[in-house]
């Protein structure tokens, strides 16, 4: 499963599936889901050292995102998003 090998390699913060159970309109584009992968720096998801390790087990791991991702994700229609969490106090 992706979960687990996500936490055990990436440097995650945080990280949630949230599953679309159906559109908000007809005209609505249809998602399975959105997974929000949170990290506490952007050094720790931009840096590939920092995201998948050391150069010893970087490549290593890198292949077994890879392999794990492709078995359940089409490469052509996802849309990753760069967001960054700002908080307000009001």
């Amino acid at each position: 499963m992706h979960t687990p090998l996500s936490l055990k390699i990436l440097p995650l913060w945080n990280y949630n599936r949230n599953v679309v159970k159906q559109k908000r309109t007809e005209d609505s584009v249809h998602w399975d889901g959105i997974v929000e992968e949170q990290f506490k720096t952007t050094s720790d998801l931009l840096n590939p050292l920092k995201f998948f390790g050391n150069p010893l087990v970087m490549f290593y791991r890198m292949w077994q995102v890879y392999i794990d991702t492709k078995s359940f994700l089409d490469y052509d229609s996802i849309e990753p998003y760069f967001a960054h969490e700002i908080y307000i106090k009001s």
